[in-house]
């Protein structure tokens, strides 16, 4: 199957003065006048090459996973990740983390003390309790009915 991929640019401009309708019908009730100044959206697509596109992917792909390390419980990076991914729970909890607005600002980070990841973890924790509790919809805090 082939595919292309594109980048969807919007360019935002300024018009000063009124706003000028097209032809065709008038409507029946006017449209309040834009005497001042309004703006314009124009849209254009750009083709992504294919080592754009890989790195994309890579970023998106990559993320941290916060652990303990417990004397007797060893296990490996892949099986770690294998046991996260089955979660659902966490997964869709930690969503906002890794996508959305969030991403740009807590994906590039660089914690260098053991103090430093431990009040990132505790940030994350009180963002997770404020999503659970006060952002989730209410699709998502379905009561549980036992079988």
């Amino acid at each position: 199957m082939d595919y292309v991929t594109i980048d969807l640019h919007a360019a935002i401009t300024r018009v000063e003065g009124p706003l000028v309708r097209g032809r065709g019908r008038p409507r029946k009730r006017p449209e309040p006048e834009l005497a001042k100044s309004h703006y314009r959206i124009a849209y254009h697509t750009s083709p992504v090459s294919e080592d754009i596109c890989t790195q994309r992917l890579r970023t998106q792909a990559t993320f941290i996973l916060i652990r303990t390390r417990n004397d007797g419980w060893v296990i490996d990076d892949a099986e770690l990740i294998d046991r996260y991914k089955g979660q659902y729970h966490n997964e869709h909890g930690f969503a906002w983390l890794k996508s959305g607005p969030s991403h740009k600002g807590l994906n590039p980070i660089f914690l260098a003390t053991p103090t430093r990841i431990a009040s990132l973890c505790f940030l994350y924790c009180v963002g997770l309790v404020i999503w659970d509790t006060d952002i989730c919809p209410p699709r998502c805090r379905r009561p549980v009915v036992a079988n």
